[in-house]
């Protein structure tokens, strides 16, 4: 097998698997790599997940500058963010999270503000956007979501009930229950086969996956793109490091919780506390907890988050 051949075999992919190991589609350097290098398949994992099939297939998709780069270097790991515009008129913020946010619904939200403060900065007139639509496609890998397979968040006016801007709008989809919806229920609409892909395990399920849906030429490209970031070396390096990351912190926070059931944490440093606290805020553990586990104050806890 090579890399010179026209088409890619399921056979010669299935060979593939037991030699090099696909790295997850949702890292935040395949992601960008293979779908900035596939922006139809970008175009219609968009236009399928927030239901705008009602474009015109010769709907144009440009790209704004990468603005909303996460300044924090720690929630850039665990984020990604691409500004794709649909049409002219519509700013699609493409995000996938990686890891257990408490909050994960508000800080979304902030973030779509981020991108509508980014227009305004550049010029835009509130006259005008109010007919631009501005979206968050939002994608977890992770998280509790109980068999919702999607929420909706729209500003919403509580005095009079009503939505008072329907085009702001912040779609979180849970790609766990579309795996499910997937392979349990046989579902096959072009939404749930792209969000089942994104959780592929081998390169044979990608294909397996996306044949439901690609053409045979526009699969292989595809394929080869998700071969090629598996073994590109920086790719490698970085997914490498976050594995040992992950695995460092996790040693971490699960050996202070232990201890702190034991003894509270009391020989610790007030700094270790306070560290402690903040990964364990990071990961989502509730505040009563974290206060019973390093012995800080619930106020102490609420102004480190």
């Amino acid at each position: 097998m090579t890399d010179t051949k026209s088409i890619y075999t399921r056979e010669e992919l299935v060979e593939l698997d037991k030699t090099c190991k696909l790295i997850p589609i949702v890292f935040d350097p395949c992601f960008k790599g293979i779908f900035l290098s596939n922006k139809n398949a970008l175009k219609r994992l968009i236009i399928s997940s927030l239901h705008l099939e009602k474009l015109p297939k010769d709907t144009k998709m440009t790209f704004g500058p990468n603005e909303l780069l996460k300044e924090n270097h720690k929630e850039y790991q665990k984020t990604i963010d691409m500004h794709a515009i649909l049409d002219d008129n519509m700013h699609i913020s493409v995000e996938i999270n990686t890891e257990q946010f408490k909050n994960v619904k508000l800080r979304n939200f902030l973030l779509q503000t981020k991108l509508f403060s980014t227009l305004l900065e550049k010029g835009e007139k509130v006259s005008k956007l109010k007919d631009v639509y501005l979206f968050q496609l939002n994608i977890n890998t992770r998280g509790k979501n109980y068999g919702i397979k999607e929420n909706i968040i729209v500003p919403y006016d509580v005095t009079k009930k009503e939505v008072y801007h329907a085009n702001f709008v912040i779609v979180l989809k849970y790609l766990e229950v579309y795996r499910k919806l997937y392979y349990n229920k046989n579902i096959r609409d072009e939404e749930t086969v792209w969000l089942t892909a994104l959780t592929a395990k081998s390169f044979t399920e990608v294909y397996d996956i996306l044949k439901n849906i690609l053409e045979e030429n526009e699969l292989d490209k595809f394929i080869r793109d998700v071969i090629r970031m598996s073994k590109d070396e920086f790719v490698l390096h970085e997914w490498e490091k976050e594995k040992l990351d992950a695995l460092v912190e996790y040693e971490k926070i699960s050996n202070a919780q232990e201890e702190g059931k034991i003894e509270g944490i009391e020989q610790g440093s007030r700094q270790e506390k306070l560290e402690i606290a903040k990964n364990m805020l990071v990961k989502g553990t509730d505040i009563e907890y974290i206060s019973e586990v390093t012995g800080l104050t619930k106020k102490e806890i609420e102004k480190i988050k």
